[in-house]
């Protein structure tokens, strides 16, 4: 009872998604949901700063997406990109990517779902609270991998997380998962499927939900403008972003766009990998 405020909320994970809120870097991933789009099948995530954001969760030993392959491959890269304390992100980048390792080795399988790894994802950031989880019905490495974690992790995480798969049966899949463990899906337009997290992320999901798309502009054009709006800078502030494109041939296309009173002023490629 202590934990709880007088509304029977959770004191510490308010101040978790506080802290992910305020100290987060504003992030806009969108997917366009017209199906004659040339870019049909591709998650585009525009993030302000000039650091990369969305890590792969393939393994290495993973197989380019070819003819030959292609059924192997049926659910596509699955991708993660934090937002918030630095450090919290780090170190949930990094257990998240020990557990890919942990079932390939155990199972001889590491691809999985966006629902998966959000679900695992739910299921370790509220073992703070939890000193023996109900894990039954869970797998060894499941368990394993979690108690490992859970040992080190005495608080809730101050961030937020978007899972990210550019494959699927019914098209790219989006997923937010809040400090809370809860886990959302994607809001959606007449043009876009989208998430957004960090600070103003409220304010840009208003206007993403207002604003209507041209038919002459692409997901990444579209979103560098809104949040050019959102973001308000004065006359001749300089505005870094970046621009992570997750492709249906398993690879992200990543570059640096620089922009000037609300205009890009040049856009410069990074990595295609």
């Amino acid at each position: 009872m202590r934990a709880l405020d007088q509304f029977g909320n959770s004191v510490q994970v308010k101040h978790a998604r506080e802290a992910a809120i305020r100290h987060g870097r504003l992030v806009v991933a969108a997917k366009s949901n017209n199906d004659s789009s040339s870019t049909q099948g591709e998650i585009v995530v525009v993030s302000v700063g000039d650091r990369t954001l969305v890590h792969s969760l393939a393994l290495p030993l993973s197989l380019p997406l070819t003819a030959e392959n292609e059924d192997d491959n049926n659910s596509g890269m699955v991708a993660i990109c934090c937002t918030g304390i630095k450090s919290d992100a780090d170190w949930l980048i990094r257990h998240i990517q020990s557990y890919i390792a942990d079932v390939w080795c155990r199972y001889d399988h590491h691809t999985m779902s966006t629902t998966a790894m959000a679900h695992w994802i739910a299921r370790l950031l509220v073992s703070y609270e939890q000193n023996d989880l109900d894990e039954e019905w869970q797998s060894a490495t499941q368990k394993r991998t979690i108690k490992r974690a859970s040992a080190s992790l005495s608080r809730p995480l101050g961030v937020q997380t978007l899972f990210l798969s550019s494959r699927n049966e019914s098209g790219p899949q989006l997923l937010l998962v809040e400090p809370t463990g809860r886990v959302l899906t994607a809001d959606t337009s007449k043009d876009l499927s989208f998430l957004a997290i960090g600070k103003q992320s409220d304010a840009i999901k208003v206007q993403l939900l207002r604003s209507v798309m041209e038919d002459s502009a692409s997901v990444e054009q579209f979103l560098v403008k809104e949040i050019l709006g959102i973001l308000s800078p004065s006359r001749n502030e300089i505005t870094r972003l970046i621009v992570e494109t997750l492709r249906q041939d398993l690879s992200i296309e990543r570059k640096l766009i620089i922009c000037k009173n609300k205009k890009v002023q040049s856009s410069t490629l990074l990595s295609t990998r």
